[in-house]
């Protein structure tokens, strides 16, 4: 089984729970308080381990009260952070707005996550071999994710980016195992009408794989085959929608790393998704072991055979 080292942000969040998130201009009140540990790397690799992967985390903390939290947070999901770097300066924070239906809105100040640096994601990808799975986002440089890809290109290994949130990047000049993308940064980044030209124009014109999620309408695959939709799993209840497309890149990633084929990796990340907006929080789904991934396979697939 192969390792997930993930390239990528660390935040502190600050959760505001309101009844309906604010219009442009409008003032409401929160009915609660919360922080805790997120940003789309530390959330992709907490998800991938809990997973069942052997995970290092690659990323840049500040010297702040909350630095040791993000550190711990990690260590305590089975994540190895010897590649978190810290610097002088504030950690990257959030601060995220969850309405009473679960739809949030939220905002990112980076803090130390503007550091990661080629230097350093090459450091952090020292050990990294043919047999892994390098996963990055974009709330890092440019600069970091073209390293991270061309390590990977070095060594052989898998190169996944979630580019989340979507910026200008030269995807043609990276060597990609996999894209994956929600229907709004597919829009953003490829040219179609619908989904399934958004998929199948991205995987042409990037010569990879392209992974699309769509939320209770399920996934689309493109560039493996024939482009084709896997369905979704229904969560048991929606109570916070913050972390879930980072589930499905950690649970995607860790299935990956394990062996799994394309499709399979997409259910096991659909079935992370699944789990973690029926939680609290960007790491709250504690329960997103590999048996329970697999037990929410299985019932889909009897479910559909009946």
């Amino acid at each position: 089984m192969g390792r997930v080292f993930v390239v990528g942000s660390l935040n502190l969040d600050l959760v505001l729970a309101v009844e309906n998130c604010p219009a442009p201009g409008e003032t409401v009140l929160a009915r609660a308080v919360s922080r805790g540990c997120g940003g789309k790397g530390a959330n992709q690799a907490v998800s991938a381990a809990r997973a069942g992967a052997q995970v290092v985390m690659v990323g840049c903390i500040g010297d702040d009260q909350g630095a040791q939290l993000l550190r711990d947070t990690l260590g305590a999901a089975g994540v190895d952070s010897s590649g978190v770097v810290g610097m002088q300066g504030e950690s990257g924070l959030a601060v995220v707005t969850v309405s009473a239906d679960g739809e949030n809105q939220i905002v990112v100040a980076p803090g130390a996550n503007r550091e990661v640096d080629e230097a350093r994601v090459r450091t952090g990808l020292a050990s990294l071999t043919e047999a892994d799975v390098v996963l990055a986002q974009a709330e890092i440089p440019v600069p970091a994710i073209e390293a991270a890809a061309a390590v990977a290109k070095e060594r052989g290994a898998r190169f996944v980016l979630n580019l989340a949130p979507p910026v200008e990047l030269a995807l043609e000049g990276l060597e990609l195992y996999a894209l994956l993308v929600n229907q709004h940064e597919a829009a953003a980044i490829g040219a179609g009408n619908s989904p399934e030209e958004l998929a199948a124009g991205l995987a042409g014109r990037l010569a990879t794989r392209v992974v699309v999620t769509l939320g209770a309408a399920g996934v689309l695959v493109a560039g493996d085959g024939p482009a084709h939709r896997l369905a979704a799993y229904p969560p048991v209840r929606v109570l916070d929608t913050t972390g879930a497309g980072d589930a499905f890149a950690g649970g995607f990633a860790a299935a990956l790393a394990d062996g799994a084929g394309i499709d399979d990796a997409v259910r096991f990340g659909s079935a992370a998704g699944s789990l973690a907006v029926a939680s609290a929080g960007a790491q709250g789904a504690v329960d997103t072991t590999p048996d329970a991934l697999r037990a929410i396979i299985a019932s889909a697939s009897v479910r559909d055979a009946e």
